[in-house]
């Protein structure tokens, strides 16, 4: 893998709980039928069975319910992404955390580059905030996923991806102008930058 995802909690946290303790954060409103559609999406295309033989849980209020009463995640703060740079054209490494409570008095969350594709099924990459880091496991499967805000809409809208999506690390500065936007600082990331140059992103 070309990742590697640490610093867990100690415990598991339901799912119920992770909404609880971020009420105050719009991000993290419906997380469970977010995670629920996202799931009803993933699972299938990744050859995963979905839980107890459900067919379809996508609005599903039994599946909903049985993430409310059973289901876990297990919260991480911590990623290391390994990445090819296109400055030397060798393996290099970026490290983020999903959330620093207290930088200089406020709370920072880390950006990165991401693969994805659009609505209509074709490439492009986009950056994105990390909000919430954690492994879930379906079925035997552990799976590596994280709430994120893309950066590519406005007003972004909260979605789930799995981290194997991240590309690289990326330095956002908010644009204290015009609110909802940001600069992509390239001057002290040169593999940033001829990403830009070379219309990679």
């Amino acid at each position: 893998s070309h990742l590697h995802i640490g610093s867990p909690l100690r415990n598991l946290t339901s799912l119920v709980q992770v909404e609880e303790d971020n009420r105050p954060n719009c991000a993290f409103d419906q997380f469970r039928k977010k995670l629920a559609t996202f799931l009803n999406h993933f699972l299938p295309s990744h050859h995963i069975p979905l839980p107890d033989g459900i067919k379809c849980f996508l609005h599903s209020e039994a599946f909903i319910e049985s993430l409310t009463l059973f289901q876990k995640v297990h919260e991480h703060h911590y990623l290391k992404v390994h990445y090819e740079s296109t400055t030397t054209w060798k393996l290099a490494t970026d490290y983020s955390d999903s959330k620093n409570p207290s930088f200089h008095g406020h709370e920072h969350r880390n950006s990165t580059l991401i693969h994805t594709q659009d609505k209509d099924g074709n490439d492009k990459n986009i950056f994105i905030k990390l909000l919430f880091m954690f492994k879930h496991t379906v079925h035997e499967h552990t799976l590596d996923l994280t709430l994120v805000l893309p950066m590519d809409a406005s007003p972004p809208s909260p979605e789930f991806i799995t981290l194997h999506s991240i590309i690289c690390g990326a330095l956002l500065v908010p644009d204290f102008d015009n609110h909802g936007d940001y600069f992509l600082v390239g001057y002290v990331d040169t593999d940033m930058s001829l990403r830009v140059r070379r219309n990679l992103i």
